[in-house]
């Protein structure tokens, strides 16, 4: 039995270091996580911010990782960090319109953002499937509002 924790644990550990799984890390001021995509995070600040940055996180210990494996994950890293710039750019020169998220400012770790508590559309039609046909479309309509802003 000993034995076959040994090698269990063993197998965590290497998946856990493995060169394209990520492991969730903690920024500074964060509260709780809220959701992933395939480059960043977003966690939840306060009530009103949270705060989008990369699923690679800024130090990492290169020997834990294949040649290969770290620099991809450091490619990652810079490609999301340079997409999060981009955004940034792009929401500021939006401007402010009550249906497009806002920028609050930079944090040391990526870009804080206007929360939107009840998360994307999408999922919350996911959750909430028997939503009314009538409800549905005002949304569409203030998304459309907001598409033509920009």
């Amino acid at each position: 039995m000993v034995f076959a924790m040994r090698l269990f644990n063993q197998y965590i550990t290497k998946l856990a270091m493995s060169d394209y799984c990520f492991i969730q890390w903690y920024p500074r001021g964060i509260q709780k996580f809220l959701d992933a995509s395939g480059s960043n995070y977003v966690a939840l600040v306060d009530d009103q911010t949270v705060l989008k940055f990369p699923i690679v996180p800024p130090h990492e210990d290169a020997s834990a990782y294949s040649a290969a494996g770290w620099k991809y994950r450091r490619r990652m890293r810079e490609v999301s960090l340079r997409g999060l710039q981009i955004e940034e750019k792009i929401l500021k020169r939006i401007g402010h319109h009550e249906r497009i998220v806002s920028v609050k400012g930079r944090h040391e770790d990526g870009l804080l953002l206007e929360h939107m508590p009840n998360g994307s559309v999408q999922r919350y039609l996911v959750s909430h499937p028997d939503t009314a046909l009538g409800q549905r479309l005002k949304w569409a309509l203030q998304a459309a509002e907001g598409l033509t802003f920009v």
